[in-house]
């Protein structure tokens, strides 16, 4: 790749980053789209961009099209070594996306592969502590609440992940749910008050929902 082609896709892919994080998600899926020409010269690149798109869109609620892109992740991810992170994420987000529309068996072997992908130095603490929430999802999803919250309990020994509250919330909810449909109210209480402290006010309203149910 050429050394102007290279700086493009950088400057497209970093602009992307940058409004993804002040969640100007439209403007961000724009850039990627951008970046796509120059990202498909390399595997790494086409996938990381991929990844970058599925994770915009389940941003904005649309899993379906999350999921596609995660497909298209993991089959340029395919051309890359076993244990580069890439590939672990392309898992990571399909099982995330299938798991938001209903998916559940999808989302499980989505979330295997990511498991098995997940040694790596290169993969955050909070990206694992995700797989282990989406395992914690479908075993709540199955009634099997013990297993949930052993996956939940797995995921809160990783390293503190200090600047992903999102993924924080999301398992301290899951918790709650857990303890709450345990019959376990002062610990459903507990966890749901330590969510709703974590909890940004666009999903606020998903705990209170939640702790209504349980307290029912």
């Amino acid at each position: 790749m050429s050394t102007s082609n290279r700086r493009a896709m950088a400057i497209h892919f970093e602009r992307g980053d940058r409004l993804f994080k002040r969640r100007w998600y439209s403007a961000a899926l724009w850039e990627w789209q951008q970046n796509l020409p120059s990202a498909r010269r390399n595997p790494a690149d086409l996938a990381r961009t991929f990844n970058a798109m599925s994770a915009t869109l389940m941003e904005q609620g649309e899993n379906r099209q999350a999921f596609i892109k995660a497909e298209l992740a993991r089959d340029a991810a395919s051309q890359l070594p076993a244990d580069h992170p890439q590939g672990f994420f392309a898992h990571l987000n399909g099982a995330l996306a299938a798991s938001h529309h209903g998916d559940l068996e999808v989302a499980r072997a989505l979330a295997e592969g990511a498991l098995q992908r997940s040694t790596s130095a290169d993969v955050p603490a909070e990206r694992r502590a995700q797989v282990m929430g989406v395992f914690a999802y479908i075993a709540i999803s199955s009634e099997q609440h013990d297993i949930a919250a052993a996956w939940l309990a797995r995921a809160q020994e990783l390293p503190p992940p200090s600047n992903e509250r999102g993924i924080l919330w999301a398992q301290m909810l899951d918790l709650a749910i857990c303890r709450g449909l345990a019959g376990d109210r002062a610990a459903a209480e507990t966890a749901f008050a330590e969510a709703m402290g974590l909890a940004d006010p666009g999903v606020m309203a998903n705990a209170y929902v939640e702790r209504g149910w349980m307290r029912l």
